[in-house]
């Protein structure tokens, strides 16, 4: 006898099926969910450098200081199945770990290494090195036209000390990139170490930023400048689309939205700043390197609801007629990118502090006593907005960084303070002084972006001398880290990035 089925219950049990599938389709790890994986050094053989016999295609030896066979060690690598006995086969004996005939089958991932007869790999069990060899390979295919690998393999030696000698390069698996078509689970151990050095100094750097420009207040970022609070929406949009503050350590990790209503044109002058530029590499985009505030006026957004004041920076090309301008991103920083050309000035050791008599020389830094002397033009217009010039009647002088300069208008009336952004010590002249370390770190942050834009890879010292800038709150490094951040989160993804 017919009878009516449900078609909500259908349909339920049809989208459970279906999700079913798509789990199975596009994650290569769910069909052996049930089979326990092993970590073992796999030594894959290299074909470029391995000779064989020209008439039989055979080797002589597979191991050993007259193999004509070579050798890539694939570190960490994973295998799926078939080692749950092997632990049984090792049998104990008298005189130590002995081993009876040892086979069995395991599984290699999709999207990692094609293996071929003759590889060897190595586990580890009870501190000592097994070795074993792949003595057949079968191939299969996933729903999403992957291939996986199913090899059989026996005992081949107690140590792995005959093969070592045979190693032409060492590399690193990443299990996460397995099942990523687009990234490499496999790379060489210097590009591993290298990315894993950029991710622990990426951690810092965001920290840091977080830590100097978070405002918890409004729950943004913002920067004080001249006494006024300035909230830049197109940092804030840099950092939002390219996933910067986002991330598992919780540090670091900031929820972005805009805390404004942006204007409709929003997108159209951001397609237009230098951050776009970036992440175009476009030359034509470098022009808007200075800014001018615009005062918030939305009683209902976070910003517009406190005390103080804040104002919305709109970037710009500079105007002479805006007496509110102040710059953004140094000229001397575009033109170097533009050209292809690093900060590397010619710093000359001096005797004793240097004072500047006003002459051309002074465009020569000179050091003393482990600081740099710049002069105050100079130094500003490298790095705006870090060193605070005070007009006192006919002469200037340089504050430190740590003092809070009240500033007051012609009718006596408190306006806010200024605080600087580098470690300054007061000098005569106009002259800054700056650790020479901090100098040589704020130039590499510079070459680091420079080189970025020019495609230009970064060394290990390029890396090492970042790592000695006096972070502080300024608005050369609110402007400049969130690049740095995306310059160093895009050469590791470049290593990784399958070509």
């Amino acid at each position: 006898m017919g009878k009516f089925i449900s078609t909500e219950y259908t349909n339920t049990i049809n989208s459970l099926i279906d999700g079913f599938k798509e789990r199975y389709r596009t994650n290569p790890f769910y069909m052996w969910s049930d089979k326990s994986n092993t970590i073992v050094d796999y030594y894959h053989t290299c074909d470029e450098k391995s000779t064989l016999d020209e008439g039989l295609k055979t080797v002589y030896s597979q191991l050993g200081d007259m193999s004509p066979i070579r050798y890539n060690v694939i570190r960490d690598f994973y295998l799926y199945g078939g080692f749950e006995r092997i632990e049984l086969m090792l049998e104990n004996g008298e005189f130590g770990l002995e081993t009876d005939d040892i086979t069995s089958s395991t599984i290699v991932l999709p999207n990692t290494i094609i293996p071929v007869q003759g590889d060897q790999f190595s586990i580890t069990y009870l501190e000592n090195k097994y070795l074993f060899e792949v003595t057949t390979v079968n191939v299969d295919t996933l729903e999403n036209g992957a291939n996986f690998y199913k090899i059989d393999f026996e005992f081949k030696n107690k140590n792995d000390s005959n093969i070592i000698d045979l190693i032409e390069t060492e590399y690193e698996f990443i299990l996460d990139n397995a099942n990523n078509t687009k990234l490499k689970s496999i790379i060489r151990s210097d590009d591993y170490k290298y990315c894993v050095g950029i991710e622990k100094v990426l951690s810092r750097l965001k920290e840091y930023y977080k830590n100097l420009f978070y405002n918890t207040r409004v729950q943004t970022f913002t920067y004080n400048y001249m006494g006024a609070n300035f909230y830049d929406a197109n940092v804030i949009e840099f950092l939002i689309r390219n996933r910067l503050m986002a991330g598992e350590d919780r540090d670091v990790f900031v929820y972005l939205n805009h805390a404004v209503d942006i204007p409709a044109t929003f997108i159209l002058d951001y397609d237009k700043s230098i951050f776009r530029a970036f992440e175009m590499k476009d030359t034509r985009l470098l022009k808007r390197n200075w800014g001018s505030g615009e005062f918030i006026e939305q009683p209902l957004s976070l910003l517009g609801m406190q005390k103080e004041s804040y104002f919305f920076m709109n970037h710009h090309i500079s105007n002479p007629n805006n007496p509110s301008q102040f710059q953004l991103f140094s000229d001397q920083f575009i033109s170097n990118i533009k050209t292809n050309t690093l900060f590397n000035v010619n710093i000359v050791d001096v005797d004793e502090p240097p004072v500047d008599n006003g002459d051309a020389s002074n465009e020569i830094l000179r050091q003393f006593d482990g600081s740099v002397y710049i002069p105050q033009q100079m130094a500003n217009s490298i790095f705006p907005g870090s060193f605070t010039i005070v007009d006192e009647g006919s002469s200037y002088k340089i504050y430190p960084a740590s003092m809070n300069i009240p500033l007051f208008n012609s009718m006596n009336t408190y306006l806010g303070s200024i605080k600087t952004g580098i470690t300054t010590n007061m000098n005569y002249d106009g002259l800054i002084s700056i650790d020479a370390k901090e100098y040589e770190s704020l130039c590499a942050l510079y070459n680091v972006l420079i080189k970025y834009f020019n495609n230009i890879d970064l060394s290990k010292d390029d890396i090492e001398n970042i790592q000695n800038i006096d972070y502080s709150n300024s608005i050369f490094l609110f402007y400049t880290l969130p690049l740095l951040i995306y310059v160093l989160d895009k050469s590791v993804e470049n290593k990784l990035a399958l070509t």
